[in-house]
């Protein structure tokens, strides 16, 4: 008995030690949460050599999920994507999380980064601008140590869309572009300060109103009537009257704070909805890209809202038909390619937008921007992965602070 349990510390220690010598050094991992998803990521850091990838050249991807691959006009970030994950998840109610449900979701994501053998020390959990002032905050924070071990970042609007800049926008259209991210339950963005300081330079705004929060509060008023919640007539009325009662006084408010918002020409768009409209209305643009960075007009958002109020059964009950009549002319061998990229990203749009309301409510709350903000005078452009690679940009930032900590502790006192 006493040489069998000898034998099974052996083993055990033995399988230790194999676990061990796995880890991969090169790899970093994160999770993500935001008020409606929650999103991991494992990447392998390319060593800075001269075989690092060149601004000229397309980042090679090899993902679960599939991603259109453009050749980057910005130099692409040093990173190879090992997979990407994204996990739907809803609130108690408006400022609550469900730990329960998230519990598991983070345990799932979490043995998907040790099965890569990632090191503990290169993982990192953050909390995006939207869970900022969320009531169970510190049960949160409990339930992610317990899982992982490690502390969550709530990260603030500033290093949010500083984040999303940095990576995504060309530093000299910072200064004179507009950041505007809808979200389920926000919307946020800003621009670089044309005179920034270190600790400020970026100007930002928020407005406390989001896609799948206006559906709510819609749902709810009707309900609070008794009145039947399934009339789309009635909810398509009830979210206008919402959106008129509020939104023009916190457009007001958050111009004078941030005036780009309505003064700069150009607005690069980032959030679901409008990851929503860019896929059901024009798909065929994904197709000719020069980066992740798509242009379309104000006159797409006008589309999509039509079709979003009058139910169109090739909206909500078979997009694809959409995007095989956009293809019907195309005679290349990479047609069937085409669609079957377009068929995991409207899979993943479905399972976002799951509730047909919530879709009804961007599309009018994008409908009333652009009528207010005036975007059809605008040049507008939608960055396109931005759900992955704001993630991203986070994990090589710590990284970075990372290794200036390991020099400090490097040199020698003096």
């Amino acid at each position: 008995m006493l040489k069998l349990k000898a034998l099974l510390a052996t083993l055990m220690m033995c399988a230790s030690i194999f676990a061990y010598a796995q880890i991969n050094d090169d790899l970093y991992a994160g999770i993500k949460l935001t008020s409606s998803a929650m999103q991991t990521v494992v990447i392998q850091v390319f060593p800075d050599t001269e075989d690092s990838p060149k601004a000229d050249q397309a980042v090679a991807v090899k993902a679960d999920q599939a991603v259109a691959v453009c050749v980057q006009e910005e130099t692409p970030l040093p990173f190879d994507k090992v997979f990407y994950a994204e996990d739907q998840h809803k609130f108690l109610n408006k400022d609550e999380l469900n730990i329960t449900e998230l519990k598991q979701l983070v345990t799932q994501a979490f043995q998907k980064i040790q099965a890569e053998h990632v090191p503990p020390e290169h993982i990192y959990v953050v909390a995006d601008s939207s869970l900022e002032n969320l009531k169970n905050r510190g049960e949160l924070d409990t339930a992610i140590q317990q899982i992982t071990t490690k502390l969550i970042t709530f990260l603030k609007v500033e290093e949010e869309v500083g984040l999303i800049l940095n990576n995504r926008v060309p530093k000299k259209e910072q200064g004179r572009s507009v950041l505007v991210k809808i979200s389920s339950r926000n919307m946020k963005g800003g621009y670089r300060q044309p005179d920034s300081v270190k600790d400020e330079p970026f100007t930002t705004f928020t407005i406390p109103l989001g896609t799948k929060q206006l559906a709510e509060e819609a749902i709810e008023a009707i309900k609070n009537n008794h009145q039947a919640t399934d009339d789309r007539k009635l909810f398509i009325e009830t979210v206008n009257k919402l959106l008129k009662e509020s939104l023009p006084k916190s457009l007001r408010n958050e111009i004078k704070k941030a005036p780009g918002l309505d003064n700069f020409r150009r607005v690069y768009f980032t959030g679901g909805i409008v990851w929503a409209m860019f896929t059901l209305t024009v798909p065929t643009n994904q197709e000719k890209c020069r980066s992740n960075t798509f242009k379309f007009r104000a006159n797409d958002i006008k589309m999509f809202y039509n079709r979003a109020i009058r139910n169109t059964p090739l909206l909500f009950d078979d997009p694809m038909k959409v995007m095989e009549k956009h293809l019907r002319g195309d005679k290349s061998q990479t047609k069937e390619e085409k669609l079957e990229l377009l068929r995991d990203e409207v899979a993943r749009l479905q399972r976002t937008y799951d509730r047909r309301e919530d879709l009804i409510a961007g599309a009018i709350f994008l409908q009333m921007l652009s009528e207010k903000l005036e975007w059809q005078r605008k040049e507008l452009l939608f960055l396109k992965d931005e759900h992955f690679t704001w993630l991203i940009s986070y994990i090589l930032r710590e990284k970075g602070k990372t290794e200036e900590i390991e020099d400090d502790n490097g040199k020698p006192t003096e």
